[in-house]
């Protein structure tokens, strides 16, 4: 029997055969693929960061020095402690324009910062580049930022939940240890 009598023969066999590998194929390219328009869509955001963020970051700066970065003269990092953050939030135009600019340039971080959290938990953006990025600003903003985003839950009437919801998921995730993480097999190895 010839070859092409042998391919004639299993011809349906062999066109099942190229199917499936090809489906296969398939499936692992557009996997790629999403996985590549991932990267690229994460690589964006970190490039836009100071677009969204330094016109906010420089304002704050100004407007209360030492919140963001310590000072030579000071000891330490200005805090906003509940009451400076209620009366930010409960600023006037008319009667306080620093803490009303302050008040408009916290909401548009923590906004910022909610989207940032909202593709990280949703999976759109590529997680380890997200952390790289991200993890350890977004940290230290939720320290400066807690008290103010407890006054936004007290006057807008939030019931259980935080605003920003994703931000404070996000946080809460990257605050648990790193053991929580470790896959069984490394709790198995350490018991030997």
């Amino acid at each position: 029997m010839s070859i092409l009598e042998v391919i004639d023969k299993h011809s349906p066999l062999i066109a099942i055969l190229v199917a499936i590998i090809g489906f296969f194929l398939t499936i692992r390219k557009l996997k790629a693929d999403h996985d590549w328009k991932r990267r690229e869509f994460t690589a964006n955001m970190i490039a836009d960061w100071n677009q969204k963020t330094s016109s906010h970051r420089k304002e704050i700066e100004r407007l209360m020095p030492g919140l963001i970065d310590k000072i030579e003269r000071k000891e330490e990092i200005t805090k906003i402690t509940q009451s400076k953050a209620r009366e930010i939030y409960e600023s006037l135009p008319d009667k306080d324009g620093t803490n009303w600019k302050l008040r408009f340039h916290f909401l548009e971080l923590l906004n910022y910062f909610e989207y940032i959290s909202s593709v990280y938990l949703n999976r759109v953006a590529d997680k380890k580049m997200v952390e790289e990025s991200f993890k350890t600003t977004l940290i230290q903003w939720n320290r400066i930022l807690n008290h103010f985003i407890e006054e936004v839950k007290t006057h807008r009437e939030y019931q259980n939940k935080k605003p920003w919801g994703p931000y404070h998921e996000v946080i809460k995730l990257w605050s648990l240890p790193d053991e929580i993480f470790r896959q069984e097999t490394d709790r198995i190895l350490k018991k030997k």
